[in-house]
Order: C-alpha cells, then sequence, then structure tokens
C-alpha cells in the first residue's frame, strides 16, 4: 500500500504535498552505503474524528513524518528521532490518542532479519506455505511446478528482463489434460511484487499457484476453478527490488525498482507510477528520482513496467480479470487512481465483486475495506491496474492490498513467517468466492464484460439456455437463472439498476 508507506531509503524522508513527493533531509546510512533506520519511530495516533486524523497526518508530513498505514480513525506514522516530541505535541493539540508502538524501527528490522535466519537453518526444508523465498528458491519452484504439477497442466515462461538482467517467471496454470489442446479459457490474471518489500504478495502468489497444480488439500473447488478459467500468475514482476530488499535488513524496506538512469545515489522508479494511463507525477507520484514515488521522467520508461505492459497486451483478450497484489492494509481499491472525472463503465460491478471478496474475509476476521483509490486511500496515477482497465479494456481489474490490516498494523511491511499460512488460506477462500462470483456474473458472455451472450443475443436463445437478462447502466449482463444464488443477484443488480 504504496503512499502509506513513504521511507526514502537513499534521498531522506519525504514530504507529502499537492504537486507530489519532495525530497527534505538525508536519511541516515550505515558505513556501506545501505539506509539506517537507529531511533527512528513509529507512532499510533487514534481519533473519533475523521477530519482531525487527516488535519493531524497533514502536520506530521510537515514533520517528516512517513504514515505507515491510515484508517478511518487511526493511523500509524514512522519518524525521526528528533521529530518525535513535536509529533507528540501535536497530536496532544488536536485531542488525538498518541502512543510508541516501535522504539526503534532499525532494531525491529534486525531481530526480523535474524528470526527468519535462525528459522531457515532449523528448517529441514524450505517451504512456500511458511517461508519468503528468495529468487534462486522461486525460480527453483516454479521449475518443480512445470515438471511435476500432479492437478493441472503447467506452462512456464517468461515476461523479458529487469533493469539488471534478471528473469521475470510467469506461469499459465491449465485445466488438466487441455495443454496440447490447442483451445484457451478466459484468463485470470495475476501479478505480485511490484513493490519490492512487499514480501507477503509473492508468497501469496506462489502459493496460488501451488494450489492451482498440486491442489495439495485435494479441494474439489480449484477443479472447478480450472474448468471455468485458466490461470496466468506472474509472482515476482521487481525482481532486482525484490532480491535487493532481502540482502540485510537496512534494504528490507526498499520499494522501488534498481534502475540507475537517473541517479547514482537515488536508484530506482516506481514501476507502479510508471504506465501509461493517466501517467501524472503530481498524482500520487513524484518528478524527484530520490523519492519513493518518483514516476520515471516518461510512461513507461523502465523495464519492468514496458514488460508488464506486452505480457498485458498478448493476453488481454484473453483476460476476464486482472489483479495485483500490493501490501499493506487490506483493501480492493478499483480503477482510476487518477482522482479526476474518469469513472470505470461497470462501477456497480467492480463494487460487488470485491464486496464478495472483502465479506468472505470478513468471515475471517480480516476487515477489507473496497473501493476506488480516490475515495478510500489516495491518489495513484499510473498504476497497472488503470491500464490493464483504461488502456487494454480488461473489465474487471483490482489492487489487493493484503495483511496486516488494523487488528496487527504493528507488523508493517515486514509481516513475519509465521502469519503466512494464515494470510494464505483466508485470502485463498475470499479469492475463490470472488472468482467463482465473476463467472456467475459473465457465465452468459464471450467474455468477461462482453455485451454478446454466448448462446447468442436474442431473448429466445437466452430463454432456451436459462439465462436471464439485467440492464446495468446500459448493458445487458446474463444470469444463469439455474444457479440457487440468482435470486439474490438479480435481487441486488436490480435495485443497483433502478
Amino acid at each position: 500500500m504504496e503512499r502509506q508507506v513513504k521511507l526514502l531509503m537513499l534521498c531522506g524522508l519525504t514530504l507529502l504535498l499537492t504537486t507530489g513527493v519532495r525530497c527534505r533531509t538525508a536519511a541516515r546510512r550505515s558505513d556501506e552505503g545501505i539506509p539506517s533506520y537507529v531511533g527512528y519511530k513509529v507512532l499510533r495516533v487514534t481519533s473519533r474524528s475523521r477530519e482531525a486524523l487527516s488535519r493531524t497526518l497533514r502536520h506530521f508530513e510537515k514533520q517528516q513524518g512517513d504514515v505507515w498505514s491510515h484508517l478511518p480513525y487511526s493511523a500509524s506514522v514512522m519518524f525521526p528521532r528528533e521529530q518525535v516530541e513535536e509529533a507528540i505535541r501535536i497530536a496532544k493539540k488536536e485531542g488525538l490518542g498518541i502512543s510508541v508502538i516501535l522504539d526503534d524501527v532499525q532494531r525491529y528490522l534486525d531481530a526480523n532479519h535474524r528470526k527468519r535466519h535462525e528459522r531457515r537453518k532449523r528448517a529441514a526444508t524450505v517451504d512456500v506455505t511458511n517461508s519468503y523465498l528468495g529468487l534462486d528458491e522461486i525460480n527453483a519452484f516454479l521449475q518443480n511446478v512445470t515438471r511435476s504439477a500432479s492437478a493441472a497442466d503447467v506452462i512456464s515462461s517468461t515476461i523479458g528482463l529487469s533493469f539488471e538482467g534478471r528473469n521475470t517467471p510467469v506461469i499459465e496454470i491449465r485445466e488438466r489434460n487441455t495443454k496440447s489442446s490447442g483451445t484457451q479459457k478466459k484468463a485470470i490474471i495475476i501479478d505480485a511484487g511490484i513493490h519490492a518489500r512487499e514480501w507477503i504478495a509473492p508468497a501469496l502468489a506462489l502459493n496460488i499457484i501451488n494450489k492451482l497444480a498440486f491442489n495439495p488439500d485435494n479441494d474439489p473447488d480449484v477443479l472447478d476453478l480450472l474448468k471455468k478459467f485458466d490461470w496466468i500468475i506472474a509472482p515476482v514482476v521487481n525482481p532486482d527490488g525484490y532480491e535487493y530488499s532481502r540482502t540485510n535488513s537496512g534494504a528490507r524496506l526498499w520499494r522501488k525498482t534498481r534502475t540507475s538512469q537517473y541517479s547514482e545515489s537515488c536508484k530506482g522508479v516506481d514501476a507502479n507510477r510508471n504506465f501509461g494511463f493517466g501517467w501524472d507525477p503530481d498524482v500520487g507520484g513524484s518528478r524527484e528520482p530520490c523519492s519513493d514515488v518518483f514516476s520515471g521522467n516518461i510512461a513507461f520508461s523502465e523495464p519492468e513496467a514496458r514488460n508488464m505492459r506486452d505480457w498485458l497486451q498478448r493476453n488481454k483478450g484473453r483476460a476476464a480479470a486482472y489483479l495485483t497484489l500490493h501490501s499493506y492494509g487490506q483493501y480492493v481499491l478499483y480503477p482510476y487512481g487518477t482522482c479526476d472525472n474518469r469513472v470505470a463503465d461497470n462501477k456497480d460491478i467492480l463494487e460487488d465483486l470485491g464486496k464478495t471478496f472483502a465479506n468472505a474475509l470478513g468471515q475471517k476476521g480480516r476487515r477489507y475495506s473496497v473501493g476506488n483509490s480516490c475515495q478510500v486511500l489516495y491518489p495513484a496515477a499510473g498504476g497497472s491496474d488503470d491500464y490493464a482497465k483504461g488502456s487494454l479494456g480488461i473489465p474487471v481489474a483490482y489492487t489487493i492490498e493484503l495483511s496486516p490490516g488494523e487488528k496487527n498494523f504493528f507488523f508493517g511491511f515486514d509481516l513475519p513467517e509465521s502469519e503466512i499460512a494464515s494470510t494464505v488460506a483466508d485470502t485463498w477462500f475470499g479469492l475463490k468466492l470472488m472468482v467463482q462470483r465473476l463467472y456467475q456474473l459473465y457465465s452468459g458472455s464471450n467474455s468477461a464484460g462482453s455485451q454478446t451472450p454466448r448462446t447468442g443475443s436474442s431473448a429466445q436463445s437466452a430463454s432456451q439456455t436459462q439465462l436471464v437478462p439485467v440492464v446495468i447502466n446500459g448493458i445487458t449482463y446474463y444470469f444463469n437463472s439455474s444457479d440457487p444464488n440468482t435470486q439474490q443477484w438479480l435481487t441486488a443488480y436490480r435495485s443497483l439498476s433502478g
């Protein structure tokens, strides 16, 4: 959730202004040049007033505060040690509750780094369900999936090379014994890891691959999902940044790519501000190379963004949905992040599918917020979801911000490995319901978002196949009347369409 944490790694902390993010003061660095957060603290503020909280956060940003999370009535903010006293004064003046939840950020990162290494030493094997894998381990895992998948057919490829020359792997998973048939279903496209420090996102993507390819839980839903859709998954689309974030605890919070074409001292571009649809560094990005949300000098200046662009373009005709996995904060965000007059043409559908996911996660005790990024979070022009929807016409596109949420906000980006299994289990439960609902919505169409029913456009054809037409915002959707949930859907959507 990448305007919630604006940790500036090499050039300093950031100040959020209406024109973007600019460098203010130099971040402390170790003798080896790795960023250091010794003495930095994370404060938790709470308020009964959203307005008072937002007003306080604006003050904090002027005091070099980096907002780690921003919920309706609470927020977590990191400060250099010398700014903490002033931050407490501002919060008390606004009548907010305030407490220190991390006394030394670097010490916290160091401790987690040691725990991971000690756990690795004790483990007999490295498992995707309980470990954050390095790139070599990810590639080995994907090779094994391709060779040994028992529940599905698997095709492996790459979407291109990163700035530092690393491959960007992608896995396509199809229903068993269909690879050689030449037929292709509509596809669910998933990527993860565009922001390097969000390790839980690649971990989830790898676990989805594992579940679809091997079905280790003997889950009948997996076979059903493979009958309905092909799955195309790129688990780490920013391999350079991801690998750098694993080098040591000081690099753990690295966000961007590792390009050096703009500045040797301030490397990298935020690849999720580098896509061409609505690209604008002044809307949730920055023109400053030292900023963590640096948008690049032009759209698609970065090989990682170009790789994703070309990959999505190749698959746009097949894509029923595009999901890009991020962390953190527990949000389901749909286009557009440009915060202008653009509105998704199927906003009602996006809202409802998002709530299907959120309601499922709610059953697991995880509260997710659903909505347009500008309404529920922040401006973010140049994102991959906007490009997928706005430029390529992929009908369903989401940014999913994973855990932690409000209950365990103190983990920040460094979600412990012990949390991987439960996060995967709960999120997979929600994703399955979302995709099943998506199939139900468009079961009468050639593709998600198509206005042409699969069996023909005439009322007679729809009647013969028991498809009930419902007009929403001028678009006709066809529902399978034999499905036991149809009446609930019809009631909801007729209400939406007036």
